[in-house]
């Protein structure tokens, strides 16, 4: 059983956890804090994804709020998590705070070979909008991806 929850500074190490595994270049201890820190001011929503069985984290996802659209800057579950919809209910979880602070649109960027990542979005009702040639360590495209609420 899974409980998505308000993301919590004690969540970090679990989290650089699960980046470290994630993510080819992935984000330090300094990233969290940041997010935290525009957590606290309100300008960005930030999820974590409890195993209450386990008693573990099984992954996250954060947002900046800018101006009259949401920015989703990172999704990420466990590998043990993966392939059980937690992705999907992540992403739906940030859409349904964005629905609650009036904001109607949703972006975000994606290497191009990330296919499960690709593929949940395309799902989730994203439409690829544009895309940044070798952005990824100059070697992959990124995807630029949008989705009205």
């Amino acid at each position: 059983m899974f409980k998505i929850r308000n993301a919590r500074k004690s969540d970090i190490e679990s989290m650089l956890e699960i980046e470290s595994i994630s993510y080819t270049r992935p984000w330090n201890e300094q990233a969290f804090l940041c997010e935290f820190s525009k957590m606290a001011a309100g300008t960005n929503i930030f999820y974590a994804a409890e195993d209450e069985t386990a008693d573990r984290l099984a992954g996250y996802a954060v947002g900046n709020v800018i101006i009259d659209f949401v920015h989703i800057l990172n999704i990420a579950v466990a590998p043990s998590y993966r392939n059980r919809g937690l992705g999907c209910e992540l992403l739906k979880s940030v859409e349904r705070e964005a629905l609650k602070r009036k904001l109607f649109s949703l972006t975000l960027e994606v290497r191009e070979k990330n296919e499960p990542a690709v593929k949940l979005y395309k799902k989730s009702g994203y439409v690829i909008k544009g895309r940044r040639e070798k952005s990824y360590d100059g070697k992959e495209d990124e995807l630029l991806m949008w989705k009205t609420l």
